[in-house]
């Protein structure tokens, strides 16, 4: 029987062979175009902050951009759904199960393979970006600095990082769960409408609580050097997608391994 490891391998091979990968990797677009629109003064780039742009500042920016874009949670939600959900559809699945009679290592490898490809993507994206801001942002005195940190406002820029790569942990698990339930297509469609609906509960009082938005977005306004409140909303925020994350996890994992193949 092949080990965890070994699996774990196998799928990551499998996951970095995928189509969506490339259509992830087209956000590096949104730090190169914003960066070569300050450097060449275009009128599309509009900067309103009463404060100049720094390094890592640029960068968590850059991932909240990529964060309102919907359409990259769609394409890891479909990453995942086609993971598992694919195999199981065309009946690929069978060939694995026969080899790997643990079904539960085989979700497990699958989960943990593309939580660690969207980590990698997300390291390649934060590299990039500051490349970007170096060579071409930085050249704007007036709108941007070289230096890299403000010490004072690091914590608070780190726990939006964070929370938004969690996020992108979350739409994964709950993207394979719904696959082992679901044709992937469905999937898809079911994910769209619970991440929209969790999305809006955060403007809704009571049930706000419950929507990851609410806190994410109270990390994004709360004053960056509200060290003890910022920390709060974060663990409040980690526990809850935290929470979620470990619940669709144990569902799917439970109804792959009991599901007729």
């Amino acid at each position: 029987m092949l080990n965890s490891k070994t699996v774990f391998l196998i799928e990551w091979k499998k996951i970095i062979k995928r189509k969506e990968i490339l259509a992830l990797f087209s956000m590096l677009a949104i730090p190169m175009l914003y960066s070569l629109g300050a450097y060449f003064n275009s009128s599309i780039i509009v900067f309103n902050s009463d404060t100049k742009e720094y390094g890592f500042s640029f960068l968590v920016n850059m991932i909240v951009f990529v964060k309102m874009l919907f359409i990259y949670f769609l394409i890891t939600a479909l990453f995942a759904a086609k993971s598992l959900g694919g195999e199981i559809e065309n009946r690929s699945i069978l060939l694995y199960t026969q080899r790997i009679t643990d079904r539960a290592k085989i979700y497990k490898a699958k989960i943990a393979g593309l939580y660690s490809v969207v980590a990698l993507i997300t390291v390649f994206f934060m590299i990039f970006s500051i490349v970007m801001y170096y060579l071409f942002t930085v050249k704007r005195e007036d709108i941007a600095t070289a230096q890299f940190i403000k010490p004072d406002e690091f914590l608070g820029l780190l726990y939006v990082s964070i929370g938004i790569v969690l996020l992108y942990f979350l739409v994964i698990s709950f993207s394979m769960m719904l696959s082992t339930f679901l044709k992937s297509n469905t999937a898809i469609i079911i994910f769209c409408v619970v991440f929209i609906a969790f999305t809006f509960l955060g403007k809704f009082p009571v049930v706000k609580y419950i929507s990851f938005e609410y806190y994410l977005n109270g990390l994004m306004s709360i004053t960056p050097t509200d060290h003890t409140q910022l920390t709060i909303n974060f663990i409040l925020y980690t526990l809850l997608v935290g929470g979620f994350i470990v619940i669709c996890n144990i569902i799917g994992i439970r109804s792959f391994s009991r599901r007729d193949l």
